[in-house]
């Protein structure tokens, strides 16, 4: 397992991107919406075992973007 939140954090945006990408041009999104979530959750637990707080409201954030996507953008 990869002990870098940075490296997490920045595919946690890659996924969290997908998922934005896929409701305007698949419409098909309830793949990536938990994949995005899973991805910050493993991310937000490597940054509290590293201690970087600053990720873990990134992590968070991003988490709550991708929430929203599904939210903002109903079938």
């Amino acid at each position: 397992m990869i002990k870098n939140p940075i490296v997490w954090t920045i595919i946690t945006a890659i996924i969290t991107t997908l998922v934005y990408i896929d409701i305007f041009i698949l419409d098909w999104f309830l793949f990536t919406i938990p994949l995005a979530l899973v991805f910050a959750i493993i991310s937000i637990i490597v940054s509290i075992v590293q201690k970087q707080y600053v990720y873990i409201i990134l992590n968070l954030l991003l988490a709550i973007a991708a929430c929203m996507s599904y939210l903002l953008f109903p079938w």
